[in-house]
Parts: C-alpha cells; sequence; structure tokens
C-alpha cells in the first residue's frame, strides 16, 4: 500500500499554509522588483542634469549656429534658456538674492562647475526663478526654473513601495483564506450534520469520510459510534418491548383470577395495581417507540379531535369540556396530538374536578392549544423540570406511572415544530399552553393569494375563519 502525500494530514496541510506564503512572497518580490523598483530622480537634481548637459553642448559647439540650435532645441523643451550677455549676467549677480527653495536646490546640484546667479521674479503672486550660468567672458546663460509639478496625493515613490506590498500581500492572503476553508470546511459539515442529526431518524453514516487522513479518521469514527448507539438503542427497544409483551400474559391471567375473586375490596385493589403495572408499560413503550416519528402528517379537523378526547373522559365521569371553534383544519399528526392532548387532560383530572381544553387560532395561521385545570397548581421551579423524562414532582404520587407522560407530550409537540410550557393559574390551577406554528398548507394558499391576487386575501380570510375541511 502506498504510502500517502504528506498534504492529506492536517499537519502537513499547516506546514503547507506557513511556508508556501513566504515562498510566494519572496518570489512575488523578485518578479516585482524590476515593475515597481524605485529609480526615480528628484525633480531639482534632474533639472540640474539638463542644465549641465545644456552648459556642456553649448562650450562644445564649434559654430554659432550649432550653438544656437542647441539653444532651440532645450528652448522647445521643459527648461526654457536664452543666450544674454556678461554684462547682463554681472549686473544680475549684483543683485540681492530673493529664490524660493527650488531654485536654490538646482543650483546646489550643479556645485561649483560653473559660475551662476540667480534672479527672481514674482508671476501671478508665485516666486520664479532664473538661473544664469556665464559660459565664457561674453556670453551667459539664463534658464528659466519651471515650479516643480505637484504630485499625486501618493508620493511616487511611495507609490511604488505600496503597489509592490498589494502585488506580495494580496496573494499570500487569498492563498491563506482558500487554504484556511480548506482545513476548516470539514469541521463545519460535521457541525452542520451534528445539529440535524436525530437519534432515529437520518443516514446510518452521516458525516461525510472525505478530506485530510485525521478528517476521514474524525468521520469514520463518528460514523461508528452513531452505528453503535443506534443499534444499542435498538436493542433496547426491542428488549423493552418483549419484556412488556411477555409481562402482558401473566398480568392477563393473573386480572381474570383476580376478577374472579369473592372478595370485592381486595380485587379492587389488586385490578388498580395491574392496571397502574399496565399503563407504566404502555408508557414507556410510548416514550420509547417509533410510532409517533414515523407517523404521518394529516389535514384534519382539529376540533373534531379536541371534542373527541373531552368526550372520551366525560364519559367516564370527569368534568371536561372544550371551547374554541367548531371547524378548524390543520396539517398534524393525529393520532400523536390526540395521545399528548390525552396525556394532559389526564394529568388535570388527577390534580383538579374541572379541565377546560381551548384552541385559539390567530390571524397568522398559528394556533394556541390551553388545557386548564382548578388543581392546587405546580411550584414555578419545577414548571420546567417536569418534561425531564422518569421526572416526579412528588415521588408519592404513584399514579403518575415512571414519569414520562409530559416528556411524551414534550416530544409530541417538537415534532410538530411547537413549543409547550406550563403556567399557573391566577387563582388555583395549572394551565399547560401549546404553540403550534402556521399550518404549511395554509401558509402556501396565503402566498399564492398574494403574488397573483392581492384583493382575494380578504376573501381566503373569510372562507377560511369558517374552518371548514
Amino acid at each position: 500500500m502506498s504510502q500517502s502525500s504528506n498534504l492529506d494530514t492536517i499537519r502537513g496541510q499547516i506546514i503547507a499554509l506557513a511556508i508556501v506564503p513566504i515562498l510566494i512572497a519572496c518570489a512575488m518580490d523578485v518578479v516585482t522588483e524590476p515593475l515597481v523598483s524605485d529609480d526615480t530622480i528628484p525633480y531639482h537634481r534632474s533639472t540640474a542634469i539638463k542644465i549641465d548637459t545644456v552648459v556642456n553642448q553649448f562650450l562644445a559647439a564649434k559654430t554659432p549656429e550649432t550653438s544656437n540650435a542647441i539653444l532651440e532645441a532645450t528652448a522647445n523643451s521643459d527648461i526654457p534658456v536664452e543666450k544674454i550677455s556678461a554684462a547682463e549676467f554681472n549686473s544680475a549677480a549684483s543683485d540681492t538674492e530673493q529664490t524660493n527653495d527650488l531654485g536654490t536646490r538646482v543650483r546646489d546640484a550643479l556645485g561649483n562647475k560653473f559660475t551662476m546667479a540667480l534672479e527672481s521674479s514674482n508671476i501671478s503672486g508665485e516666486l520664479r526663478n532664473t538661473l544664469l550660468v556665464k559660459v565664457n567672458a561674453t556670453d551667459a546663460l539664463a534658464f528659466s526654473i519651471r515650479p516643480e509639478p505637484k504630485e499625486f496625493w501618493l508620493p511616487e515613490t511611495r507609490f511604488n513601495s505600496v503597489l509592490k506590498g498589494l502585488l506580495i500581500v494580496v496573494p499570500v492572503i487569498l492563498l491563506a483564506f482558500y487554504a484556511g476553508c480548506m482545513i476548516v470546511a470539514p469541521l463545519s459539515r460535521f457541525s452542520a450534520a451534528a445539529l440535524v442529526l436525530g437519534a432515529d431518524e437520518g443516514p446510518d453514516r452521516p458525516f461525510e469520510e472525505r478530506g485530510a487522513q485525521e478528517v476521514v479518521a474524525l468521520a469514520r469514527a463518528l460514523n461508528d459510534m452513531r452505528s453503535r448507539l443506534r443499534s444499542m438503542m435498538n436493542d433496547r427497544t426491542r428488549m423493552l418491548r418483549a419484556i412488556g409483551h411477555d409481562l402482558r400474559t401473566p398480568l392477563t391471567r393473573l386480572r381474570l383470577r383476580v376478577e374472579r375473586s369473592k372478595e370485592g375490596a381486595l380485587r379492587e385493589a389488586m385490578l388498580n395495581d395491574i392496571a397502574t403495572i399496565n399503563g407504566m408499560m404502555e408508557e414507556t413503550l410510548t416514550y420509547l417507540g417509533k410510532e409517533v416519528a414515523s407517523e404521518a402528517a394529516l389535514r384534519s379537523d382539529l376540533p373534531s379531535l379536541l371534542g373527541t378526547v373531552c368526550s372520551d373522559f366525560a364519559d367516564v365521569g370527569f368534568n371536561v369540556s372544550y371551547s374554541g371553534p367548531d371547524r378548524l383544519a390543520y396539517s398534524c399528526k393525529p393520532r400523536a396530538l390526540s395521545r399528548a392532548i390525552t396525556n394532559l387532560v389526564d394529568n388535570g383530572t388527577k390534580f383538579g374536578t374541572q379541565v377546560v381544553v381551548s384552541l385559539i387560532p390567530s390571524p397568522d395561521g398559528a394556533l394556541v392549544i390551553e388545557v386548564s385545570d382548578d388543581g392546587p397548581g405546580l411550584p414555578v421551579e419545577l414548571q420546567n423540570t417536569v418534561f425531564e423524562p422518569f421526572f416526579k414532582a412528588s415521588p408519592a404520587r404513584s399514579t403518575s406511572g415512571f414519569g414520562l407522560g409530559l416528556s411524551i407530550v414534550q416530544d409530541i409537540i417538537r415534532g410538530h415544530g411547537g413549543s409547550i410550557y406550563l403556567r399557573n393559574k391566577q387563582t388555583s390551577g395549572l394551565i399547560a399552553r401549546i404553540s403550534l406554528p402556521c399550518d404549511p398548507a395554509v401558509a402556501d394558499k396565503k402566498r399564492a393569494l398574494m403574488t397573483t391576487k392581492p384583493g382575494l386575501l380578504a376573501m381566503y380570510k373569510t372562507v377560511s375563519d369558517t374552518s371548514f375541511l
């Protein structure tokens, strides 16, 4: 088996991320050096070089025609020049010098090569300089030094340095960003997969096994762990179901024998104990089972569903009533939602004498279901804790089973995308408030009406308020 590349490991990628940008920076420095090299000569020095060149050419001229041609060519350039007499030179040299910094720097750059004088003039409020250079006993040259051109807001030398830095830094930053994304991307995938992962839902191996060796090993380990956990949960569920199934047979025989007992008080007590044990088994199997999660959502008449639950309790002597609209269609898991409401009503009948189930629709399509009783209520510090599995508000309440009833309710409501919380009534009693999201079918219809004919939305609201199926 061939040995994999070092870049297949996170260590190799980090080392490459640290070294490659340095190499790229060095390479870019070599490549960009000729492009942005700083060979700019200051303006006063370039002006001095031009003046020096013209003076030397003038001195080297053999004929007056050549001298005039040199002066004419120079006058047409960026340094106007004219020939003056030695007397004019001497007169200008005897005047007091009033020059600006540019003229002085040009003269200083020429050094002591020539006999020079500076003559100043004020043009439009700006001090202009004329550099007089004596070339021989009879002639001198007058060079008009133009003001230094204004530079861009960023000096050229500094601009070249900035450009050079950008040419090096930008590719390095892009490479580092790309490499960082390549390293972090697998971890982001793991996080996203873990957030949407359910205990019994989703694929067996949800973590993608690709990328660096360490990432692949981590993904494989997580997938194996999920497979083991799912297998353990399935084994546990099968075991408990088998136990429950095996216990039903002796419980049934025991109930039949107890029913033939002639001692009435003992018979009723034993039948109640058998019913309690059977209820505990049913509660546990329901909590561990997958029937609720696997049930398909159906368009159901919610008032009819809630009314049926209330009627079932009323038929056996409990004071349970329904309050709300007569018809309202809603997409839900009817068996699961009926079980949740049944558990809440059952709790209310255990600790109160009157239970009211209320259905409160909202204009945006969301729903609120309230199950209220007139019992003693529940301490505020326990109103969130009672939803935990196997929790009992009081160990003495043996009729509460294993403490899974409210856990089952919470799982069912969350399966519908809703939420549930408890609060005490102002007088006495407890209210379980269930909030269900907007019906997807209703939301789709409203969006369609708003995008096609907004005027029909009010008509649809009126019709939907009648709540027919």
